[in-house]
């Protein structure tokens, strides 16, 4: 995936929201197609409190050139406006029937200032 994989993010003001993206990549077992599965992703921060969730239900259908016992991937992709308490480790955590499949860690930081050159004196 393109841009995927990050687990930074620079914060130049913490009382604004913060636009990110998220993608989940989730492998259906061919015994698994052609049913709703009820997907959850969360944020959390640091001390588990839960700051944004977001759910939905997909349904992997069945090609009929697909393999029999052959499994599917299916990516999705979210678009989330998220307010940060502030700089630390946040928890995305996807839940698959109400069961925790995988988490991952990001780390917000406050956006560093730059230096400013002096003005040459006379």
């Amino acid at each position: 995936m393109m841009g995927g994989g990050w687990d930074r993010i620079y914060v130049a003001d913490f009382a604004q929201q913060q636009s990110m993206s998220l993608a989940a990549g989730i492998l259906v077992p061919w015994n698994a197609t052609n049913m709703n599965h009820p997907l959850a992703l969360s944020v959390e921060n640091q001390d588990n409190v839960e700051l944004a969730k977001l759910g939905l239900n997909f349904n992997a259908g069945r090609p009929p050139t697909i393999g029999q016992a052959e499994s599917q991937r299916i990516v999705l992709a979210f678009q989330l406006q998220l307010q940060l308490p502030g700089p630390g480790t946040f928890v995305v955590k996807a839940f698959i029937r109400d069961h925790e499949s995988k988490r991952v860690v990001f780390d917000a930081q406050m956006l560093p200032t730059l230096p400013t050159a002096a003005s040459p004196t006379r």
